[in-house]
Parts: structure tokens; C-alpha cells; sequence
């Protein structure tokens, strides 16, 4: 048999989707195994959203660059944006697709250069915008300050590298370089996973999304590391640092982080069932009264005493976290607590809201979820927007004559019951919660903007040497209105009656 021509090979090779073959004969790269899925991946557009963490050296920067230049190279007339967080990290892209570009002679002859000798053509390779005769073409952006600099270029591929690096202006507005076709636009995240408060952690947990993560054990595999090193590495670095590095996973909770991811999905994996409990405690009340006559007294007035007795043990709360017109959400969270367990039954939001209508939305599910026969409270935000609904509630509740319902203001700023240890309100609270998470005292819904809210909560110590709880870029509403949830007012004891 006559040995292929490389045209041959190479038709071959594309129409087999062999990545490691194209690669190997245009740069002489070996791919390892896992390399050639995320090669594929991209030089094929398998995926529109991909998401990569890998172990530190792995080469996922470069697998990239080797994805994007045989897209090109295939005549795919694509506009592609390349962004980091910083112009050093945006460069990097640039200089390996440089490389790529200069060795490789069909992906050259495609390359727009206007330059002879080999200097005065590397240094057109490197530019920071490449077009091609196929119509392709590819840009750098650095998402430093505003990141005013992204607007205006519209990209059919969008690749963050750095990603978790990349500050929220930077995501929102590079997010508009693909708005003109979003349905078929491609969007590839490269990450070391340093920090939960971004867009490229949410975007792990969302199954639109392609993840790919490798960790060192698959690199021993391939050869791409040796366990000697890695040992090596787990004695020298601290252990958040090993697990970013070298297992490339989120860690659970970061050294200023607020909540452990896992005490997290706890809480959403548990089902305490208080409801049922107190259907049938309710029911059991309601029983005695039918069997007054048929009991003496004695009997009936202990019977009676124990079921009110338990039924002081649960306290029905809805929490709402107000927001003014247009600008973040109104959340409003209702459940109960027992026994300083707390269960979250439903909830509600609106992007929109009045704030009159927010208190008829609480008032009617006050009055449809707090039976007579047990005590309610409803917690609410009353700073700024919150204090006209605040003391509309007080007044419906009055006006119903609702015994037994109580409404209390929640301020954040006001001093702390332990002013010693905490900054404030705020902070007491949201490590309330943290601590009852930590506790497994917690059955809270799957949400994906809650666990998002909840992991990007940080802290730190102020000059006084107290826990502060710090202010996040965007209103965490959900997570203000699950806090306001488990409030405590300054007794000490949640919030109900005497």
C-alpha cells in the first residue's frame, strides 16, 4: 500500500475528528488523552459553552490555542475574542497562537501578514488582532478597570482565560460580545478555581455547561506529572493551595469564606418534615376537643396541656428582603422552626415590585400558612425601602386582629446582641446561619441564585478585632431574606411569643 500524501492524511484525520493526528503532524505535539477530548471539543465546536480547570502545567491554555488555530485552519469564518483578566494573562493566548501561526505553513498562508523575513513575521504573528483570508479573526482584550474596552466587538467565540480572575464588569460586558447570536455563539471559561465569588464557579453547577476538570491523578496517568512531584507538592503547599493546583477543585470553603459548599448542600439535601409533624400535632389538638366530654377533666386539662406545650415548639416564620423598583430582587422566604431546626417551605420573587403589593403578597400567605393554632412571626428588612412596608404590615395585622402573627424589622446596622465578638446585626446573623448550616439545622431549597449568594458571602475582622460580614458588589437578596429568616431579635431567643 502506498503511504498517504499528506492532504490524504490530513482529510482523513478531519473527517475522523483525530485531533492528536492533525496536531502531531502540523506542530509535533503529542496529546495526551485527555488533551484530545478538549482539543476535539473546540477544533469541532462539539460544545457552545465549555468550562476547564486543570492541574497547574497541565497545558489546558495551550490545548486551547491548539482547538482554536484547527478551527481556523478548517476555513471556520469565525470572529474570536480572547480575555483576561489582566494584559499579561490576554497575552498568553496571543503568544501560543503566535507559535501556532508561524509553524504551521497552511494555518501562515491563511494569516494576513504583510511582512517578510522571519523576525518582521513573528512580530506580526503576535499583534494583538489577527485576521485571515478566511474570513476569520482574532482579537485580545484585557478586563482591567471597567472594562469599557470590550464594548463594540462583536465575537462568535468568546474565551476567558483567567476566568475566575475576571471581575463581574469585565464578565457582564464581554458576555455582550456575543449578544448579536447567542443561540450559536461559543463561550470557552479556563480557570485555576481560587475563588466560589464569580460567574465561572455558578457556571460548574449549571448543566448547560461542558465541564471539564483534571485533576493530578489523571495527569500521573497520561504522564503528564509523576506522583514523586505531586507527594512533594502536598508537603510543601498549604492545602487550599493543593487543591486548587494540583486537584483543581473549588475548595469547600475559602480562608474568608463565609460558608462551606458542603454544609451548603446539606441543608439542601435534608427533609425535616416539620410540617407533617405539626399537621398531625394540630390534628391531635383539634381530636381532643371532640373527646372533651368523653375525658374527665383531669385528663382532658393534662392531655390539652401537653399538646400546647408542643405545639409552642413551632413557630411559623415568613422572612421578605424588600427591593426598590427595578434595581436587584424582592425575595420573600416562608417556612418553620422547631426546636432551633429550621425548614424552609416555599418561596417567592419578583424583579419588580411595589411595595404595597409586596405587603398584600405577605399578608395573604401570613394568612394561608400560620394556623390560629400556632404562633407566626414575619420578619422584614426595614431599612430604607423596607420601612414603609415595615409599618404597613404592623397595621393589617392590627386591623385583622391577628393574634397571633407578630412583625418585626430587621436592621442590619443596629448593634450586635454579642457586641463583643460581632460588627453588627448583619454579621451576628449571617454567622447564625453559617454556624446552623454548620450544625445540620437547616432544610433549605435547591436555588441556584441562593447557594451562588451563600458561597460568595466573606468576612473579615475589623480594626477592633470583630467579625464583620462584608458587602458583596450585588445585593444578595436571597441570601438577606434566608437571614432574616432565623433573625433573632435582642433577647437572644427567635423572635415570637412571650
Amino acid at each position: 500500500m502506498t503511504e498517504a500524501t499528506d492532504k490524504e492524511l490530513i482529510d482523513w484525520a478531519i473527517k475522523n475528528k483525530r485531533v492528536d493526528i492533525l496536531v502531531k503532524h502540523k506542530w509535533g505535539y503529542e496529546l495526551s488523552e485527555s488533551q484530545i477530548t478538549l482539543v476535539r471539543k473546540i477544533a469541532f465546536l462539539e460544545h457552545k459553552r465549555i468550562s476547564i480547570s486543570a492541574m497547574t502545567r497541565w497545558g489546558k491554555t495551550q490545548c486551547v490555542a491548539f482547538g482554536i488555530a484547527l478551527l481556523i485552519d478548517f476555513n471556520v469564518a469565525a470572529k474570536i475574542a480572547f480575555l483576561g483578566p489582566k494584559q499579561e494573562q490576554a497575552a498568553i493566548l496571543r503568544e501560543y497562537m503566535a507559535e501556532l501561526i508561524l509553524g504551521d505553513k497552511s494555518l501562515l498562508g491563511k494569516a494576513q501578514i504583510y511582512a517578510s523575513g522571519e523576525e518582521r513575521i513573528g512580530k506580526e504573528a503576535s499583534r494583538k488582532r489577527m485576521t485571515f483570508n478566511t474570513g476569520a479573526e482574532y482579537r485580545v482584550f484585557s478586563g482591567e478597570g471597567d472594562a469599557g474596552r470590550l464594548m463594540g466587538f462583536g465575537a462568535d467565540i468568546l474565551i476567558r482565560d483567567e476566568a475566575c480572575l475576571l471581575n463581574r464588569d469585565a464578565f457582564t460586558k464581554s458576555s455582550r460580545m456575543v449578544g448579536d447570536n447567542p443561540e450559536e455563539s461559543v463561550i470557552i471559561e479556563l480557570y485555576n478555581p481560587w475563588d466560589r465569588d464569580n460567574q465561572a464557579f455558578e457556571h460548574t453547577m449549571d448543566p448547560e455547561w461542558d465541564v471539564t476538570r483534571i485533576g493530578w491523578e489523571q495527569a500521573v496517568v497520561e504522564g503528564r506529572t509523576t506522583q514523586r512531584f505531586i507527594d512533594q507538592q502536598r508537603r510543601d503547599l498549604r492545602p487550599l493551595e493543593f487543591t486548587v493546583l494540583y486537584e483543581s477543585k473549588f475548595p469547600s470553603q475559602g480562608e474568608d469564606s463565609l460558608f462551606n459548599l458542603e454544609w451548603i448542600k446539606n441543608s439542601e439535601e435534608n427533609h425535616f418534615k416539620l410540617q407533617d409533624q405539626l399537621d398531625n400535632t394540630i390534628k391531635g389538638f383539634k381530636h381532643l376537643n371532640k373527646l372533651m366530654t368523653q375525658m374527665s377533666s383531669s385528663e382532658y386539662e393534662i392531655k390539652k396541656k401537653e399538646i400546647t406545650e408542643e405545639l409552642k415548639k413551632y413557630t411559623k416564620i415568613i422572612a421578605c428582603d424588600p427591593a426598590e423598583k427595578g434595581l436587584d430582587e424582592t425575595v420573600v422566604i416562608w417556612g418553620i422552626e422547631y426546636e432551633n431546626k429550621f425548614e424552609v417551605v416555599s418561596h417567592w420573587s419578583e424583579a419588580i415590585s411595589e411595595p404595597m403589593k409586596v405587603v398584600g403578597k405577605v399578608v395573604d400567605i401570613a394568612t394561608s400558612f400560620i394556623e390560629p393554632e400556632v404562633r407566626g412571626k414575619i420578619n422584614i428588612d426595614r431599612i430604607g425601602i423596607g420601612s414603609g412596608p415595615l409599618s404597613r404590615l404592623k397595621e393589617v395585622i392590627r386591623e385583622k386582629n391577628i393574634k397571633n402573627i407578630k412583625v418585626l424589622g430587621c436592621h442590619y446596622g443596629e448593634k450586635a446582641m454579642k457586641s463583643d465578638i460581632f460588627h453588627n446585626k448583619k454579621s451576628e446573623n449571617y454567622f447564625r446561619l453559617s454556624d446552623l448550616m454548620r450544625d445540620d439545622l437547616m432544610d433549605i431549597p435547591v436555588h441556584h441564585k441562593l447557594r451562588n449568594q451563600l458561597v460568595a458571602e466573606k468576612w473579615e475582622r475589623s480594626s477592633s478585632n470583630k467579625k464583620i460580614v462584608k458587602d458583596p458588589d450585588k445585593s444578595p437578596d436571597w441570601g438577606d431574606s434566608l437571614v432574616y429568616f432565623i433573625w433573632k431579635d435582642k433577647s437572644g431567643l427567635s423572635f415570637g411569643f412571650a
